[in-house]
């Protein structure tokens, strides 16, 4: 760790790391991703690392406010595991309509495929904690993961870094955009950084982003 760099928080939770086995097999401590993460603390002050084994788990998820410093780590970069939902906003509305929600800071994510297999993907992120997909207030950081969707399915107003991943368009709208990012004026710091990642897909026009609130902020690096 850069430690002059860092926040001294953020050094602090990495020098204790608790590790939480999810398999679907029964295997692990828990079958179910929901399950880890409610076993969780509020206020936990340490990096939990919640291992999750291959499959796909059909589950909704959502990381509350006061649960920082959690990783989704798949064990196997070859046999990644799968988490979707088939939420839509019509249905959740558009905050709650993510299959995973993360509302907390420095969730990091590492091989993984989240997918949404109706509308809204994954990743509603907000400082105010009432945006969509990976809800967190600063921070998200994922590497080698895969992003699949149609319409909007990488949403919010997070700071967050996406590296060596794959962003997959799927067929179901004329028009796809895959980030909607909503940062309200040009001081918020928020902002969406892909970094070496693949746009890839069979879906038909695609977007790479459109602004949602005034002030959207999306980089790709290459």
């Amino acid at each position: 760790l850069r430690k002059g760099t860092l926040e001294p928080s953020l050094v602090e939770a990495e020098n204790a790391v608790e590790i939480i086995k999810v398999r679907k097999d029964g295997s692990g401590k828990f079958k179910t991703i929901t399950d880890a993460v409610k076993s969780i603390d509020i206020g936990n002050t340490n990096r939990v690392i919640i291992s999750i084994g291959p499959g796909e788990y059909k589950e909704k998820v959502k990381i509350e406010r006061f649960k920082p410093y959690i990783t989704f780590y798949g064990t196997d970069p070859k046999n990644m595991p799968i988490i979707s939902y088939a939420g839509t906003a019509a249905q959740y509305g558009t905050v709650d309509s993510a299959t995973v929600i993360v509302e907390s800071d420095y969730f990091v994510g590492v091989h993984l495929v989240i997918a949404v297999i109706q509308q809204h993907f994954i990743i509603a992120s907000s400082k105010d904690f009432k945006i969509p997909y990976v809800m967190t207030k600063e921070t998200i950081y994922s590497r080698i993961v895969t992003f699949e969707g149609i319409v909007d399915f990488i949403f919010g107003e997070a700071r967050s870094i996406y590296l060596n991943s794959e962003i997959r368009v799927i067929p179901g709208d004329p028009f796809a955009y895959i980030v909607a990012r909503a940062r309200k004026n040009a001081d918020g710091v928020g902002g969406y950084s892909f970094v070496h990642c693949k746009v890839t897909g069979t879906g038909h026009t695609a977007f790479l982003a459109r602004a949602w609130m005034e002030a959207a902020r999306t980089v790709y690096s290459y």
